[in-house]
């Protein structure tokens, strides 16, 4: 297979756009999460492009490194059904801290907010907490358990982490508060 991008740089990612009928609750749950209270918003002007265009779009800029920049938004579009089922479409989305002291001050910060975790696991190479946001969409918040890429690699080719690459359930609630 002939790689016609071979000699570009690799791409990163840009956005993530979710679409909801739940505007105002999603937005107010990714403000918390995010640590983003003034999200840039857009209101579109009546008449619709198109039947299912988003009324209502917000964009919540975590990180801009021109030209690159990592950003999860937000469409209002109604009738978006309000039930998850198992369509196709997003799994979940992963949200990554600098450190696991910084991970475990996020976890504390969200729980006073009222946003909990319904799963913690310690994958081996890195700590993960798993939330819902109100349309149910998985959100991970996750943090590197190592220092450095060689350390990372080194538990990817251990024998426990080949025997459970899901790792082990942890309780948040246990950290120490530092």
């Amino acid at each position: 297979m002939t790689h016609v991008t071979a000699s570009l740089p690799p791409m990163r990612l840009g956005e993530i756009v979710l679409k909801t009928a739940r505007y105002e609750e999603l937005k107010s749950w990714y403000c918390q999460v995010l640590d983003c209270p003034s999200p840039f918003e857009h209101a579109v002007r009546a008449p619709l492009p198109q039947p299912g265009a988003p009324t209502r779009m917000c964009f919540f800029r975590l990180h801009t490194e021109p030209p690159f920049q990592d950003v999860v938004a937000l469409f209002e579009v109604p009738g978006t059904g309000l039930e998850a089922g198992n369509d196709p479409g997003l799994h979940h989305l992963q949200l990554r801290n600098a450190s696991i002291n910084v991970l475990q001050e996020r976890f504390r910060r969200l729980k006073r907010c009222g946003i909990a975790p319904h799963r913690a696991m310690d994958h081996g190479p890195s700590t993960s907490l798993y939330y819902h946001d109100p349309d149910h969409n998985l959100v991970e918040i996750a943090s590197s358990n190592f220092g450095t890429l060689e350390e990372t690699l080194a538990c990817l080719a251990s024998e426990s982490y080949l025997r459970n690459p899901s790792g082990l359930a942890i309780d948040p609630d246990s950290w120490p508060d530092v």
